[in-house]
């Protein structure tokens, strides 16, 4: 008596456990939010405050007085923040000055002045500007870089567009964070 071949059986399906479609996407956004809030809260917590200065810096030293300005220079860099009510930026979204602020866009003038007016340095807001969140107020932020800015001046001018000069002490201009500008209402 002869057997007919031996056949194997067909594999059984196995069973994959299910995992809650809501799982993966909450558990992303939950990762997205934490790096986000850790980076915000750095960020924050290490941009300097400017330092209240009278509009009327100090004279400068007279050339005579034995005291050379030289020819050394630093980069000075920073950011510019646009505070305006009448805008609905939305944190991260592109950003530019609108209405009353249509001045205040990427390309914008940066000058540098020393303590006479005489202007030092010719820069511009960086791009592309970004809505950030403040604690709970949005503006418009841009980076400020100025390669070669001489040295040695003890006050320098600030003046963004044609919205007047701000005068910084030199220990600030050439901080390690660099300058922190802000134009609008930031109560």
């Amino acid at each position: 008596m002869t057997h007919p071949p031996y056949q194997m059986p067909e594999a059984l399906p196995v069973a994959k456990p299910k995992r809650p479609g809501w799982v993966v996407p909450v558990v992303a956004v939950l990762v997205v939010l934490v790096a986000g809030l850790g980076a915000a809260a750095a960020w924050l917590l290490a941009r300097p405050q400017p330092a209240i200065v009278p509009v009327s810096a100090p004279a400068p030293v007279p050339a005579t007085s034995g005291v050379s300005f030289g020819d050394a220079s630093k980069n000075l860099t920073g950011t510019f923040t646009l505070y305006d009510d009448g805008q609905r930026w939305k944190d991260n979204a592109p950003c530019t000055g609108k209405g009353g602020f249509a001045d205040i866009q990427t390309g914008a003038q940066v000058k540098v002045s020393d303590p006479t007016g005489k202007l030092l340095a010719l820069g511009e807001l960086k791009g592309p500007s970004y809505a950030h969140n403040f604690g709970g107020r949005v503006g418009c932020l841009w980076v400020i870089s100025i390669d070669d800015v001489p040295t040695g001046r003890g006050f320098y001018g600030i003046e963004i567009s044609h919205r007047g000069v701000i005068q910084y002490p030199e220990s600030e201009v050439f901080a390690a964070l660099g300058v922190d500008l802000t134009l609008g209402e930031n109560s």
